[in-house]
């Protein structure tokens, strides 16, 4: 560090099953190293022992002793998460906030899920977070990620007022993808350690997603919703007078109000309508049912519509029904191969209805996965 330099820490936050010498930490260890930046690698307890409380005890044990400092904490998959723990318990603004692969919830993956619980048992503070984050903030997201699917990493950054950089080909941006180096991450962090004390400098910008699904969160969400909705009817050809379709609409959000419901929306990069879903809860024990997949004109040629199933099924599975059904006219040849991919095979009508041929179909969400 140069005479009369600020000193300037970085602590880095591995995932759930990882640890502190995986993936590209030691070499963005070094490469801070050698600018002078002082760097912490804390272990957490992971997959035995895993809790929250665990993990900020390990934090508290490693960090508190050492000399204050501006800090900037970095996080991959679950290590996102936790650092957004510890910037809302903060006092005080860090210095800044750069997420990897991260995402808030439970993601259908069975051997993560269980231990991943308890970050995720009380709501996030996302004012508070966003206050204390600090100068700078960044989240990366591989385009492909077996394991979190993109729109749970949109969701975090949205929330978080962060851009969001999508790196093509980079599956979970960790070792076994072949991500051993991250020029991008360390380069943001010296561009926020260069300014210390001055301006901040203004982030250039990230690749642009070619849509977010997130769930419905204010009025003109709804609004939305509700065009979406009246559009689908429309293109349909049917009427859904049977399915009391315009009292549904009307009393939105209706059945489909958290927690046993969900409404998502999809927008495109400049805020624009492209699509939408729903769940709502069934009579039948462990039973939801899903509801106005709707892709808009604007929308198709993405995948947003296998997009949408993916996100609607982690909704249910993350809610906690054991069973998801549909039902979709006979005529719609592309939306049934799109179920019949997402697992789902054909049930016993649940509902009389008067459009002969209509399709039930169901499945388990017992091993929904993000894969």
């Amino acid at each position: 560090m140069a005479e009369g330099e600020v000193p300037f820490r970085v602590v880095i936050l591995h995932g759930a099953r990882g640890g502190p010498d995986t993936n590209w930490f030691p070499w963005l260890h070094a490469a801070l190293e050698a600018e002078g930046v002082d760097v912490v690698r804390p272990r957490f307890p992971t997959p035995g022992g895993q809790s929250l409380a665990a993990w900020l005890d390990a934090f508290d044990r490693t960090v508190k002793p050492l000399a204050s400092a501006p800090t900037a904490l970095v996080g991959h998959s679950l290590g996102a998460a936790f650092a957004l723990r510890l910037v809302e318990r903060s006092v005080e603004p860090l210095a800044g906030l750069f997420l990897a692969a991260g995402f808030v919830g439970a993601l259908g993956l069975p051997d993560y899920d269980p231990i991943n619980r308890s970050f995720f048992a009380a709501p996030f503070d996302w004012v508070a977070i966003r206050a204390r984050k600090g100068r700078a903030a960044r989240c990366w997201a591989g385009s492909d990620d077996p394991y979190v699917p993109l729109f749970r990493s949109q969701e975090m950054a949205t929330r978080l007022d962060a851009p969001l950089e999508i790196v093509p080909g980079g599956g979970h941006l960790s070792g076994e993808a072949g991500f051993t180096a991250f020029p991008g991450m360390r380069d943001a962090i010296l561009s926020l350690r260069s300014g210390w004390g001055t301006v901040p400098a203004v982030p250039s910008p990230p690749l642009a997603a070619p849509f977010r699904i997130a769930p419905v969160a204010t009025g003109a969400d709804l609004a939305d919703v509700a065009g979406l909705f009246r559009a689908y009817a429309a293109s349909l050809g049917v009427d859904l007078g049977y399915q009391g379709f315009e009292e549904e609409v009307a009393g939105l959000p209706g059945r489909y109000a958290p927690p046993p419901g969900a409404l998502l929306l999809a927008r495109g990069p400049a805020g624009e309508v492209l699509g939408c879903a729903a769940l709502r809860p069934m009579a039948a024990d462990g039973c939801c049912e899903m509801k106005r997949l709707y892709v808009s004109p604007a929308g198709r040629g993405m995948g947003l519509g296998r997009a949408l199933v993916k996100a609607v099924l982690l909704e249910g599975a993350r809610i906690g029904y054991r069973e998801m059904r549909l039902d979709t006219l006979p005529f719609m040849a592309a939306a049934i191969a799109l179920y019949h991919s997402a697992g789902f095979v054909p049930v016993p009508a649940y509902y009389d209805t008067p459009v002969a041929g209509t399709v039930f179909l169901g499945r388990s969400l017992a091993e929904v996965s993000a894969r």
